[in-house]
Order: C-alpha cells, then sequence, then structure tokens
C-alpha cells in the first residue's frame, strides 16, 4: 500500500492534470447523485416534482420572456406591479446570461441542472486548491477534494434550493485568504460579485472574508487606513451595484421583518445531527431540535467526526502552543477567528438552543431585529465556518502523523464519510426520472387554445389567497398555469418569492374584493378553487364559459368560447 501510494505520489507531479481530476471528482459525485438527465435543458420534470425549484423556474420563465428592461433583473408580469428575479432564487448569474439566448432556446428551458454540475466541478476544484494551501503532497490533496465534494449542507440544497449549493464561492473565499500572494483585489472583487449574482446568503459570506482579509492586509502588511477604506467602499459599492441591476431594490416591502430570524437559526449540536431519522447518517441517530432549525444543518458526516475526535488533542496543543500562536495565528489568522465567531454567534441567534433545550436568551433591539431579519435563515451563514473546521481538522491530522499514514487514514475517512450518507444519495437517486415529457404539457394545449380563441390578455387564480394569510400551500398547485402565463407573455396574480412587496399583497386583497363584487373582465381567464365556486357563481350567466379542470377547480371566462 505505502509503495503504491508513493508510485502514484511521484506521477501526480502536475497542477494541471490535479485540477483536472479535482473537477472530474465533482463530476463523479454529481453523476453518483442524479445522473446525467437532468442537463437536458427541456426536461423540466424534475424540477416540477419539487416546490421550491418549481418557483424558481417560474420566476427564470417569466424573466426570459419579458423584454429586456432597467435594472435588468426587473420583472414586469409577475408579482404586479414589478417584482425582479433577485427575489426568485432564480441564479440571476445564469438567468441573465440565458436570457440573451432566449429567443433559440426551447420553450421550457432550465439552466439548473447545467448549474449544479457546475457547482460539484467547482467545489472540486476549489477544494483542491484549498487542500494546496495545507499541503503538498497530491494525494492527501485529492483526498480532503473528496471530503469538501462529500459535503452535507451543500448536498441536502439538492431538494430544491440549487441556487444555496454554490457552496464553491466559500471554498474560493477562503483560498484567496489563504494565499500568500497580496495583490488578489481583483479576484476578490470577482467573486463578491459572483457570489450576489447567485444568492446574498452566500455573498455576505464571502464578503465577511473579505472584510477579514483586508483587515489581515492592513493590520500585517500595509497598515495604510487609505488601503482599508478604499476597498471597503469600493466592495460595498460594487455590491450595491449588482443589487440595484438585479432588482433587489424594485420592492417596498414590510416583509423585511423580524420574522424568522430566530427561527430559522443553527442548533449547538448541528455538526453531530444527522436529521431526517436515517437519511444522513447510518451510524448516528437524529437529534431533536427547533422547529426550523433544519435551516442551520451543517452535519459534518460520521468520517469528519472521527477525525474531529483525532484532532483534539493537536488542536489543544496548538491552543496551548504559544510559539506557534505568536507565529503563526496572530499574524494571519485572528482576522479569520473573529469574522469566524461572529457569523457562529450571528447563526445561532439570540435564541441558543442544545437540542430543544434553551441554553441562553437575550434580548436584540427591534433595530437590530430588522437588520437581522434581511437574513433570517441564520443557520445557513455557518456554513463557511464549516468549512474552515473541516480544513482546520485535516491540517491537524496531516501535520502530526506521517504522509503515508495520514493519506491511508483519510482514504478510510471518505470511505465512512460516503457510506455515513450513502442513504441521502439514495433518495435523490430514487427520484431519477428518464422520461422528456413534463407535467403541464397537456394543460398548457387546452388552456392555450383558449387564450387564443377568447383574446385573453390575463389569468388570474381566485381566491389566491384568503384573508390576510399567503396559502402556501395552493401555490405548487397553481404554478402550471403561472408558466403557461409566462409562455404566452401574459399577466397572472400568482406569485411567489423570497420576499412579497406591500403592492402586491394590497393588489390580491384589491382582486378579491372585487370579484366578490362580480366585477369580471372580458379577455380574462379566471382559475376559480372549487371550495370558493358557489361564492363566484351567482354572478355567471349563461354566456360564461365554465370548464372543470383535473383538480375539480373551474375555468371562467365571461362571455367566452371553447
Amino acid at each position: 500500500m505505502f509503495l503504491f501510494i508513493d508510485k502514484l505520489e511521484k506521477r501526480l507531479n502536475n497542477n494541471l492534470i490535479k485540477i483536472i481530476l479535482a473537477g472530474f471528482i465533482g463530476l463523479c459525485f454529481f453523476i453518483l447523485i442524479r445522473g446525467m438527465n437532468i442537463l437536458n435543458p427541456s426536461y423540466i420534470d424534475w424540477i416540477l416534482d419539487i416546490q421550491d425549484s418549481t418557483f424558481h423556474f417560474v420566476g427564470w420563465h417569466f424573466f426570459r420572456n419579458d423584454g429586456w428592461q432597467f435594472p435588468i433583473g426587473k420583472i414586469s408580469n409577475y408579482g404586479y406591479p414589478i417584482s425582479a428575479i433577485a427575489y426568485t432564487d432564480s441564479i440571476p448569474l445564469f438567468a441573465i446570461f440565458f436570457k440573451i439566448f432566449s429567443p433559440i432556446l426551447p420553450t421550457n428551458f432550465q439552466y439548473f441542472g447545467i448549474w449544479i454540475l457546475t457547482c460539484y466541478i467547482l467545489q472540486g476544484i476549489f477544494g483542491f486548491l484549498l487542500m494546496k494551501q495545507i499541503t503538498n503532497k497530491s494525494i492527501i490533496q485529492l483526498i480532503g477534494t473528496i471530503i469538501f465534494v462529500f459535503s452535507p449542507p451543500m448536498l441536502l440544497r439538492f431538494q430544491g434550493h440549487f441556487a444555496l449549493m454554490g457552496h464553491w464561492v466559500l471554498l474560493a473565499s477562503i483560498w484567496l485568504y489563504l494565499k500568500e500572494k497580496n495583490n488578489l483585489l481583483k479576484e476578490w472583487f470577482i467573486i463578491i460579485s459572483v457570489s450576489l449574482l447567485i444568492h446574498p446568503y452566500l455573498w455576505i459570506m464571502v464578503l465577511g472574508i473579505f472584510f477579514a482579509y483586508l483587515f489581515k492586509r492592513y493590520f500585517f502588511q500595509e497598515k495604510k487606513y487609505v488601503f482599508l477604506f478604499l476597498n471597503v467602499v469600493i466592495s460595498l459599492l460594487l455590491s450595491l451595484f449588482i443589487m440595484w441591476q438585479i432588482g433587489l431594490f424594485t420592492i417596498n416591502s414590510s416583509n423585511f421583518s423580524t420574522e424568522g430570524y430566530e427561527w430559522y437559526s443553527m442548533n449547538v449540536t448541528s455538526l453531530i445531527n444527522p436529521i431526517d431519522n436515517g437519511k444522513w447518517s447510518n451510524f448516528l441517530m437524529t437529534r431533536q431540535q427547533g422547529g426550523g432549525q433544519y435551516e442551520g444543518f451543517n452535519y459534518l458526516g460520521f468520517g469528519m467526526i472521527i477525525l474531529l475526535i483525532f484532532s483534539i488533542y493537536y488542536l489543544f496543543d496548538f491552543i496551548v502552543n504559544k510559539k506557534y500562536l505568536k507565529t503563526n495565528f496572530n499574524n494571519k489568522y485572528l482576522p479569520l477567528l473573529i469574522i469566524s465567531i461572529l457569523f457562529t454567534i450571528f447563526s445561532l441567534s439570540n435564541i441558543i438552543q442544545c437540542d430543544t433545550m434553551e441554553l441562553l436568551r437575550y434580548p436584540l433591539p427591534l433595530f437590530l431585529k430588522k437588520i437581522f431579519g434581511i437574513f433570517r435563515s441564520s443557520g445557513r451563514l455557518f456554513w463557511i465556518v464549516y468549512y474552515l473546521i473541516v480544513l482546520l481538522f485535516i491540517y491537524n491530522f496531516i501535520n502530526k502523523n506521517s504522509y503515508k499514514l495520514a493519506s491511508i487514514f483519510l482514504i478510510f475517512i471518505v470511505f465512512i464519510q460516503l457510506y455515513d450518507i450513502s442513504n441521502a444519495i439514495m433518495s435523490y437517486r430514487k427520484n431519477l426520472k428518464f422520461k422528456t415529457e413534463n407535467k403541464i404539457l397537456s394543460m398548457s394545449k387546452k388552456i392555450d387554445k383558449l387564450i387564443k380563441s377568447n383574446n385573453i390578455k390575463k389569468i388570474t387564480i381566485l381566491p389566491l389567497f384568503d384573508g390576510n394569510d399567503i396559502d402556501y400551500q395552493s401555490y405548487y398547485q397553481y404554478s402550471p398555469f403561472a408558466i403557461i402565463a409566462s409562455s404566452n407573455e401574459l399577466n397572472i396574480n400568482f406569485y411567489y418569492a423570497a420576499r412579497f412587496s406591500d403592492d402586491f399583497i394590497e393588489y390580491i386583497k384589491l382582486i378579491n374584493t372585487s370579484h366578490l363584487e362580480g366585477k369580471f373582465e372580458e379577455n380574462s381567464l379566471y382559475i376559480i378553487k372549487n371550495q370558493y365556486f358557489d361564492k363566484y357563481a351567482t354572478f355567471f350567466t349563461e354566456k360564461d364559459l365554465i370548464l372543470n379542470i383535473d383538480n375539480n377547480d373551474k375555468i371562467f371566462i365571461k362571455n367566452g368560447k371553447k
């Protein structure tokens, strides 16, 4: 075994080959999870089978069929009176790029499969580049790459939050921090921009590491206030410009509230808690936690937990070794430690729980709650700390053991890790479907015919929500009508996004009220929920067209014809 490792190490002396291998590792894991069929851009069934990803696809579909506007991310026919690609979690980076080619793309085009593949390839590449910062041994570099690719928090987002699979930007930010080269500001501004064009949660973590990098440069290298101030300002102005262009400032919403910050937090036990009763671990039992703390899922995997146990002694040795602290820690890692502590505190929220037991609760001023509410799923912000912990565990182990022993042990860790999360991998593979037809096809043909024969200008779902409470459950059911509306460039009152504008909520209330008074418009197609049909039926006449839908809801067109 040792002889084989030596021979392989000698062969792996080309960095380009190792980068290709790292990307290939990501590709292999992608194929293991879902296969290649989701790369078919016309295959959308796999997206429509998941509630969250359906909404993200609908957002992209409206965006591509809307004309180019200013700001670039603005959407007019979706989320009256205005919405934006920034609020639909449709990955603006890809949405804007593919909109350029929209006229030549298939009617039902999706890029989410391509995005996920890209994420895993780049996760492998940046995982490898990170490993290069802590060891010059090729075998260990590639084994560490596999560990980063096998990340459970990243894999969890295969359940529908595809934008949040862009963990490679987090690895890239750590890599830039650790690089000894000073002139990296261009690279930093690129990764800050890209992360914001993917998702704000990824951006805030990248920005935090960038600020740590600036403080490292300021205190230990540049020592110039101008350097620090200028680059903080540039990064913020750049971010504000991108936010403006993707539409983050297009809506006025009171939903930027305090709700959710304490609910979607991280539990103290998240690193060792495989949620979903056996799905995420073949070794450990699921621990109880707060209702919304699945957002703080940061399970290390049993392999990494074993490495943690072995690393505790080494970590303690590093901490008490004053010489090490003086020569290595203070002048390089202190800003990184500080930002990690801040992200950890934020992710735990002001209500700190261990399993279901409340350990600590402290009050927050209302203005802070409103600010923190912008990133209400605070448990996600531990991801950057998660990867730093993984890197530290590997670093501790390989620096306290021989190269050959470390290689063999890390290979063992990889197999344990893979077996531990194998149920999660298989759960995604079970959802593989190789058909290319989509669920809206048959409905679309019927509705398209009605739209043309009645010169339909807009589609209205009645009621979209009842009273003051938005009926989230019905959104998924009616999403096919949104896709049909978008394909025909029609306005629809259906809308789902990360935040609802106050204008949209008032608009929906107005629609509900006006139609209960019998104010139906011609050239409008109404989808009336079955349980509410009798409330509207008193206003219908013999000239009106009423048709049944598969789910027993009704289509109503005033003075309509088939």
